[in-house]
């Protein structure tokens, strides 16, 4: 899958907190994996990107939330800007 984001179930984004939009994004990717029928344990690269340097800590706790050992390769790219509906 590809373009996850903190979005509503039209697809608009939701603008929250880091947590909240963190989360909202783990969830939407959880629901999509399920209907696959596949969880987080299937998953093998994960690219991430963050608005802000300053929620590289909280992101990490959140990824952990959601992946476990051994943890797929990930890419986390910081700076890029936010888009809405």
């Amino acid at each position: 899958m590809s373009g996850m984001a903190s979005a509503d179930e039209n697809g608009c984004i939701v603008s929250d907190t880091f947590e909240n939009e963190a989360h909202r994004t783990y969830q939407n990717i959880a629901r999509v994996l399920k209907a696959a029928g596949l969880d987080f344990s299937c998953v093998v690269q994960v690219r991430c990107y963050l608005a802000r340097q300053d929620d590289w800590d909280a992101h990490n706790h959140i990824y952990r939330q959601y992946f476990s050992e051994p943890f797929p390769a990930r890419t986390t790219l910081i700076g890029l800007p936010r888009r809405s509906c």
